[in-house]
Parts: structure tokens; sequence; C-alpha cells
């Protein structure tokens, strides 16, 4: 494991310590995924709108699934992991990279433009996310500044 991700993973635990526990192993905290977002390279800017998509999204789940039934001439598709990207708009990313906390973490800022574009995710279009923002933001100023 490299110095750089070690450093990162003890962040991570101490943010968890220090604000709130995780329901089970695969459920974050949103200071956790404040960090991943960070670590990923998402900037302050950006944390608050992500961390709250994802609640919306997976409850911040990192395991977190929803089959969408063939319709329409689409085929059935899987909505994955914290970010729920799904199987058929994001066939690129494949299914040990969408039930990985980080990997997950990374792809959403690919696909969000680096945090500049949530249409992607039907939470945000109908403001699903809005009611997580002011603990989002509450999050991402601590783990910014830290």
């Amino acid at each position: 494991m490299g110095v750089q991700r070690l450093a990162s993973l003890l962040t991570l635990l101490l943010a968890c310590w220090v604000t709130e526990v995780s329901a089970d192993e695969y459920t974050l905290t949103p200071a956790q995924m404040a960090q991943l977002w960070r670590d990923a390279g998402g900037t302050r800017a950006t944390c608050a709108v992500a961390v709250a998509v994802a609640t919306a999204e997976s409850s911040l789940n990192c395991e977190a699934y929803n089959v969408n039934p063939a319709k329409n001439g689409k085929p059935q598709t899987i909505d994955r992991g914290l970010f729920q990207i799904n199987s058929f708009y994001h066939a690129d990313v494949d299914r040990e990279c969408a039930y990985d906390c980080v990997c997950n973490v990374r792809e959403a800022l690919r696909i969000s433009r680096k945090g500049t574009n949530w249409t992607p995710w039907t939470t945000f279009k109908n403001n699903l996310h809005s009611p997580y923002l002011p603990r989002a933001t509450e999050v991402c100023m601590h783990v910014y500044s830290a």
C-alpha cells in the first residue's frame, strides 16, 4: 500500500472516529464520503453536492444497487454503488469498480466532469439531493480545512 493511500485511509478513519460512525462496513459516513471526494481530486466547491447526490442515490452504501427493468426497447440495467453508476450508460465502469467505494467516486468525478455537471443523476435533476446539502456542506468544510 502506498504512503499516500495509507495517509488517506488514516485520515478517513480519523474523520469517521471524530464525527460519526458507519452503520456497517459498506456504508460510509458523510465525512468519509467527503474525504473520498477530496482524495479523488474533487474540489471543496463541488464537495457538498457530491456528498448530497451520493447520499440521495445510495444512502452512502458502496454495495447499493437498483435493477431497472427493460422497457421501450432498452435492456435491463443496474445502477451500482455509491453514485448508482448505470451499467448500460457507463458500461466502461466494470462491476468491480462500480462496487468499490474509491473507484466509484473516481468514476463519478469523471462522469460529472469534475463535479460540474450533475445532470446524469436523477436525484440531482429532481432535487432529491437538496435535503442532504446542509449536512454535506458542514462535513465538506471540515474535511477540506483539516
